[in-house]
């Protein structure tokens, strides 16, 4: 038979780990350990040894304030013990935000009085509950391009016009599919691309991004149409004015993009999460480009690079012949598409909805009008979803609660008792803040025979995650020093882990 535990430990106020030789009970029931304070405890002594000398029997446990008086009144401990090389995975993962899945759709030599069509077919958590199984929404945008000049001339068409009535179809901004009721709101954005995109890293001040500063940008300067343009922001951190915080990102976005339209040049600025490293950058998809930039005081790690985004490269001959090959090929249109990544508020308990995989998958096609060769579709950036964030941890360590439902560190807790009230111990019980964490993973078994004789086998799958906020260094290196020194002196098939690789990010 086989059982499953999974445990959270959540730490807190950036504190070391408990002494060694400290006991963690006391006679009179109370324990030695802080609120959210981490601890290694030998679980036959139950006293700490802030090492793992004896690897074979010990655990892991953090404090846990059940009133709100700054006390630690329980201790919150690991799913079973661990046991040398009964511990069969360890891994530690940084936050990081998340990314959207990004598609390019390029496209020439189109004609005019003719009919173009694509489609969008979307995959998302928020629109699941209302399309069956394998049959995921899709939707069809089809055009007419204009009439020709006249019935003899031979007017080269501008393909930029499929364009611009595409995005005007999707943003709804024509009388032709404009609503008469609520404006539709699709699971995707989309904009023009145009020959050049100019990417301008935003760096962060200190730490990991999301819970530290970013340098403050004073101007960029842009060339286009080769004259010079200098658009100024003035978005700071109020109690920093050399930095300003992740949070105004978007007030900077909205000042750059209001720049653009003063002075007339065609195009958008973005400022995003980048998937690399979860900092962030400035990009602009537009006939200018960014030549040169202002930060304040003195910023590390700025880059100024560009791309240009209707040019690809093409197979040639057969792509499994040992001729194959590549040739540049230059588009002359385009259409980006940017799945959404949907908020998830964080805060009151439980919310409204709860929803864990808040990305957009998308699918793009022609399906009128395009000729073979004349278009191709270019994934630019995979879907990347968001980790280490509290607003789900508060989620998980919650289902490990009765009303969760899940294992009961308190038996009363449930989250719609009677009258559909909730108790008042819910908040209590979740020890998760809105904030980044760093999280360390270990998986192990235990095994047992039954009492009975029978002759039949127990196993216990077990999983612990420790999330230590990425902003408390303390805690982290004394931890992650302990953890390593256990995994040094097992001898098994695990290495030792740190929060600054992340194991599952894309290169």
């Amino acid at each position: 038979m086989y059982s499953n535990r999974e445990n959270y430990l959540i730490a807190a106020n950036n504190y070391g780990l408990v002494a060694a030789g400290t006991k963690l009970y006391n006679t009179d029931g109370s324990v030695n350990i802080l609120p959210g304070q981490l601890g290694i405890f030998n679980s036959k002594t139950h006293i700490a040894v802030n090492t793992f000398i004896n690897p074979t029997d010990v655990y892991l446990a953090v404090g846990y304030d059940t009133n709100g008086d700054g006390v630690a009144e329980e201790v919150r401990k690991s799913a079973g013990d661990f046991k040398g090389c009964n511990s069969i995975v360890a891994s530690a993962e940084p936050p990081r935000g998340g990314c959207p899945e990004i598609w390019d759709f390029l496209f020439d030599c189109t004609t005019c009085e003719a009919e173009y069509g694509i489609k969008v077919q979307v995959e998302s958590t928020r629109q699941a509950p209302y399309f069956a199984d394998q049959h995921l929404p899709t939707y069809p945008f089809n055009v007419i391009t204009d009439c020709c000049g006249c019935e003899t001339c031979t007017t080269d068409h501008n393909c930029n016009e499929i364009v611009c009535k595409i995005i005007d179809q999707i943003n709804q901004t024509n009388s032709d599919s404009q609503s008469l009721l609520v404006k539709r709101e699709f699971d995707f954005i989309v904009e023009r691309l145009y020959p050049t995109i100019s990417h301008l890293t935003l760096p962060c001040v200190s730490g990991s991004c999301g819970t530290s500063a970013l340098c403050k940008l004073n101007s960029v300067e842009l060339e286009y149409n080769s004259t010079t343009y200098t658009i100024n922001t003035t978005v700071v951190n109020p109690n920093d004015p050399n930095t300003m915080l992740p949070g105004q990102v978007k007030l900077l976005e909205n000042q750059l993009n209001a720049g653009l339209v003063t002075n007339n040049i065609p195009g958008k600025f973005h400022v995003i999460q980048k998937c690399t490293d979860s900092c962030f950058e400035i990009t602009l998809n537009s006939c200018a480009t960014i030549e040169d930039y202002d930060f304040e005081g003195t910023c590390t790690g700025v880059a100024l690079t560009t791309e240009q985004p209707l040019t690809i490269n093409v197979p040639t001959n057969c792509t499994d012949c040992g001729d194959a090959g590549t040739t540049i090929k230059r588009y002359t249109c385009g259409i980006r598409f940017i799945g959404k990544i949907f908020p998830q508020e964080c805060g009151c308990f439980p919310p409204a909805e709860y929803i864990r995989n808040r990305g957009t998958r998308l699918r793009v096609f022609p399906t009128t009008g395009f000729d073979c060769n004349n278009w191709t579709v270019v994934q630019k950036q995979d879907l990347v979803l968001e980790e280490g964030k509290g607003v789900d941890l508060r989620w998980r360590e919650y289902t490990q609660e009765i009303g969760g439902p899940g294992r009961a560190y308190a038996p009363q807790l449930a989250q719609l008792p009677p009258y559909g009230a909730q108790y008042g111990r819910i908040p209590s019980a979740l020890t998760a803040k809105c904030t980044d964490y760093c999280q360390y993973s270990f998986q192990h078994n235990i095994y047992s025979n039954n009492e009975y004789g029978t002759g039949q086998t127990y196993y216990s799958k077990l999983h612990t995650i420790v999330a230590i906020p990425s902003t408390d260094t303390t805690t982290r290196s004394a931890f992650e020093g302990a953890i390593n020194s256990w995994i040094g002196s097992l001898n098994c098939p695990i290495s030792t882990i740190t929060r600054s690789i992340d194991q599952d990010r894309p290169k």
